[in-house]
């Protein structure tokens, strides 16, 4: 079809030239042209009406590279780009002021906003073709809850207030349209499968009428884990959403002083069979221990009760493994309240200690090196042995490194080291084998081969 029109075209011109201003001309029989833009990805290869139906407008992300490209049909059919210059003899892109007279270009916009598109293409006949495509640059949307904040403890039970649920929701562009999700349990598990407890415009606000919890005992506390779920919507099928983080509110006891801690414990790199015996202990501001909490596995959970106070320290101690450690938290306490602590995490910083079972060895018998770690363990599959760059056939049992004696003349240095479950390596030195006779003595350590 395309080369056939080709040919078409100047014999037009031919008859008009040779008939003059009284020729007779059908004008059913000149090729119509149009055109349209197209939106594709921005690696995309072939032929853009080859990518499925254009739909307008477009909605893009900022920094978002896409490819804009010109089609053209001519009576109703899409032309291939090789054989634009056949019917187009000038075309010219206007975006945002910058301009552009190619089939199609790579492109992206910066700026979130309402953009508008211009191709202007001149045919064959000299008639002007102008195509205008309206492009929405997205600003993301964002949902941030406000009030209360997480972890907030000091919700009345009794008050007849009630509380009021505050969030913000950013992003939303005028050509979009937004609604809210609000999520509410008293249980995170199974959260988002229970369903919304509320819908509605994002800009509704939600209260709770009180009373909240008129019949909880004094001891107790009753938590209230929340979310919402933002999105936009605008014209066609552009459909986006965001997810606030869980955030939770409690309450505060009735007719107590103490409060209740809640405090997560968990140890890195280790196998849930270790035996462990960790100590928890409470000290004030003064430096008194006021109570110690034990804990035997690798993650537990530590209620604590406690008065009211400010600058309490939480320290752990790990009496099993000495190398794993944690850090000391600090909080103060208010009366009658539940707080829930950020996770206590022990781990394991201190590499494996590795050092020669004995001076001095019978050179036809193996090398035995300890590998000494009292922390997550030494993983056997990280032991090497090595002489200068080649590496020496070992293996590792009981925090026992053994290797055979490798052939020397009468020096040789050797670096021998470990690594742990939570990898931390051994120091690089090197010991040197010396032979005297049938025996060979180990000495060292030193900090590089040769010695000091």
């Amino acid at each position: 079809m395309n080369k056939l029109l080709a040919i078409f075209v100047p014999a037009i011109a031919l008859f008009f030239a040779s008939c003059g201003d009284d020729a007779l001309f059908n004008e059913n029989l000149q090729p119509t042209v149009s055109q349209q833009i197209y939106v594709v990805p921005d690696r995309f290869v072939g032929e853009p009406y080859t990518f499925g139906f254009q739909t307008a407008p477009i909605y893009l992300e900022v920094d978002q590279v896409v490819k804009f490209w010109a089609t053209y049909i001519v009576n109703d059919s899409y032309l291939n780009t090789d054989y634009y210059d056949d019917y187009i003899s000038e075309k010219i892109w206007d975006i945002n002021g910058e301009y552009f007279n190619l089939n199609f270009f790579r492109y992206s916009f910066s700026e979130p906003g309402h953009k508008v598109v211009t191709l202007r293409s001149v045919d064959y006949l000299k008639d002007t073709i102008t195509e205008h495509l309206d492009v929405y640059v997205n600003t993301p949307i964002s949902a941030k809850l406000v009030y209360p904040e997480d972890g907030f403890n000091l919700v009345d039970p009794d008050s007849k207030d009630g509380i009021d649920l505050v969030w913000n929701i950013s992003g939303v562009d005028d050509w979009e349209t937004s609604s809210c999700d609000l999520y509410a349990s008293y249980s995170k598990e199974n959260f988002w499968e229970r369903g919304a407890f509320a819908k509605g415009s994002c800009d509704d606000e939600i209260h709770i009428n009180g009373p909240l919890f008129d019949d909880l005992p004094e001891d107790s506390s009753a938590t209230v884990y929340w979310a919402v779920i933002a999105s936009n919507r605008a014209q066609g099928t552009f459909f986006e959403k965001d997810t606030s983080p869980i955030y939770h509110f409690s309450t505060k006891f009735r007719n107590s002083d103490s409060a209740k801690l809640i405090l997560p414990i968990t140890h890195e790199n280790l196998w849930s069979s270790d035996s462990l015996e960790t100590e928890i202990f409470l000290v004030s501001a003064g430096g008194d221990t006021i109570a110690t909490y034990y804990s035997y596995t690798i993650d537990s959970t530590i209620v604590m009760k406690v008065l009211p106070q400010s600058g309490l320290r939480i320290y752990a101690n790990e009496k099993s493994k000495p190398e794993y450690s944690a850090k000391p938290i600090s909080v103060d306490i208010m009366a009658a309240t539940r707080y829930y602590i950020d996770t206590l995490t022990f781990m394991d910083t201190v590499p494996p200690f590795v050092t020669p079972a004995a001076t001095e060895f019978d050179s036809t018998e193996q090398i035995t090196f300890f590998a000494l770690d009292q922390g997550s363990g030494v993983n056997g599959r990280h032991v090497t042995v090595t002489v200068s760059d080649d590496t020496l056939s070992s293996s590792y049992l009981e925090q026992k490194i053994t290797f055979s004696c490798p052939k020397f003349f009468n020096v040789i240095y050797v670096s021998v080291s470990a690594q742990d479950n939570a990898r931390n390596t051994s120091a690089k030195v090197y010991w040197k084998l010396q032979k005297n006779g049938a025996t060979v003595r180990i000495d060292g350590p030193y900090s590089k081969s040769g010695g000091n």
